[in-house]
């Protein structure tokens, strides 16, 4: 059962991207992501309502030994599109796949990203959710 309806103005979009390490799960380093089932929830909304999801992350993969959390998380939540940047901003992966949502916790990307320009969900702010539900 959900426990949140995602609004009107974010299902007019088509094209979400999301990032991995203290996004979809937690910190590279392993500091807890409290937020983690609730975004995984988003994921699971949008692609039941028909929309395109990828997993944009800095990671070094696929052939690399930490990618494979990133793979095993994707198939969980049925996401088969899944980037990995090797250490470079993901801005440049976003703007070639025409993403217009991104979800992102880290403040340094998020403020690039949105030079793309697209709407960046940075979920550190205390009121991202508001551009959710």
């Amino acid at each position: 059962m959900m426990r949140f309806k995602l609004n009107n103005e974010i299902l007019k979009y088509n094209v979400f991207s999301f990032d991995f390490d203290g996004t979809l799960d937690d910190d590279f380093d392993g500091t807890l992501n409290t937020q983690k089932d609730e975004i995984r929830e988003i994921c699971r909304q949008l692609i039941t309502h028909g929309k395109k999801v990828y997993i944009i992350t800095k990671r070094l993969g696929p052939n690399h030994n930490e990618s494979k959390k990133v793979i095993d998380l994707s198939k969980q939540l049925l996401i088969n599109n899944i980037y990995f940047t090797n250490r470079e901003l993901k801005t440049d992966k976003i703007r070639e796949l025409s993403v217009e949502v991104h979800f992102e916790n880290d403040k340094y990307e998020s403020d690039k990203i949105k030079k793309i320009p697209i709407i960046v969900i940075h979920i550190e702010d205390p009121y991202w959710r508001d551009l959710v539900y």
